[in-house]
């Protein structure tokens, strides 16, 4: 589910990201690269899947597991970059924290921009597929993020 404090930070951010005209204009050199690393990414998740279901070649690998998370989160964040560069929209370089940055962007653009919630204290959104993939890709990004510092 989406947070509050994650839409009002994505509506103040990038309300003010338009206005200064802080987004980096993308290229078809970014578009290609962003979309191919999501569907390599992809394609590692679902290679590591079936061999850890389907053989017992890595069956003794504990960290397995990890990478087929991380790869699945990747994959996601590749493609959600992909969909922001076919708007135009690119992190400039030096952008920190861009994984919290691409996902508060996807929530603005595709969420919240152009919508009630732009304007009103938005409520929490529960019902739509985009909110329930929203849902799913921070999750990702968490556990991505826990595993990591484990």
């Amino acid at each position: 589910m989406l947070e509050q404090k994650d839409i009002e930070q994505a509506k103040k951010l990038f309300k003010e990201w338009d206005n200064n005209q802080t987004w980096s204009s993308s290229t078809s050199a970014f578009l290609e690269h962003s979309r191919k690393k999501a569907k390599d990414s992809f394609a590692l998740a679902v290679y590591l899947l079936d061999k850890l279901e389907q053989t017992k070649e890595l069956e003794d690998n504990d960290t397995v597991t990890i990478w087929i998370v991380t790869s699945s989160y990747y994959s996601m964040f590749f493609e959600v970059e992909y969909l922001l560069g076919l708007d135009d929209k690119k992190h400039p370089e030096g952008t920190k924290d861009t994984h919290k940055k691409v996902y508060l962007a996807f929530i603005y653009y595709y969420v919240i921009k152009g919508s009630e919630l732009e304007q009103k204290k938005p409520q929490n959104i529960t019902t739509s597929r985009m909110s329930k993939a929203l849902a799913i890709f921070k999750e990702m990004q968490n556990e991505a993020l826990e595993l990591q510092r484990v």
